[in-house]
């Protein structure tokens, strides 16, 4: 990884930006050797929020892709991605190929359940929340 790669990013959150980020499912080895993006903290913490300064919302790419469940599982990979901070989960039921009508629940039950087993940190829900409803705020958006 080279510093200028980080560049148009720098100059966003130094010019104000800092609304909604989307991450990759991809691994740079220099930053992080054993996990993509999504799942690093070393990326999304030590580079995103400290290093760059942001303070917006961080939404992780589709967490059914393959490059996440073939590698660690819907649900590992749903706590590993809260863990690193996304602060919000895609899920676009169309990459394991059936449709799952029962996938939000799943999902949101992986959640608890990682809350409840000391897996997910309440407080890092409660960072999320607060990060989710300030930038709803700022849209105006009341729901």
């Amino acid at each position: 990884y080279k510093e200028e790669e980080l560049l148009p990013y720098k100059l966003l959150i130094e010019d104000g930006y800092n609304d909604m980020v989307m991450t990759a499912h991809i691994i740079n080895k220099n930053i992080d050797e054993n996990y993509p993006a999504t799942l690093s903290p070393l990326f999304l913490q030590n580079i995103l929020r400290e290093e760059l300064n942001f303070k917006g919302v961080i939404v992780s790419d589709d967490m059914q892709m393959k490059a996440i469940v073939d590698h660690y599982g819907f649900e590992e990979g749903l706590i590993m991605a809260i863990n690193a901070g996304c602060d919000l989960l895609i899920l676009s039921n169309n990459g394991t190929g059936e449709y799952d009508e029962l996938i939000p629940y799943r999902a949101v039950n992986v959640i608890i359940d990682g809350v409840k087993n000391n897996l997910i940190s309440v407080d890092q829900i409660n960072q999320s929340y607060n990060r989710i409803q300030f930038l709803k705020k700022n849209y105006n958006i009341k729901k």
